[in-house]
């Protein structure tokens, strides 16, 4: 419902066996990297 209300840019990442927001705890260095990744590509253009 989120996703779809959101405008660009946007991503969806989902983990398997981790609830909404819960990305963070199962899996911190992938989320750090693709939170990175989303906001260096779309804020600074890389």
């Amino acid at each position: 419902m989120y996703f779809a209300a959101a405008g660009q840019p946007k991503e969806l990442w989902e983990v398997p066996g981790a609830g909404h927001t819960a990305g963070i705890s199962a899996h911190p260095p992938e989320y750090e990297r693709r939170v990175t990744q989303f906001f260096d590509s779309w804020l600074l253009g890389r």
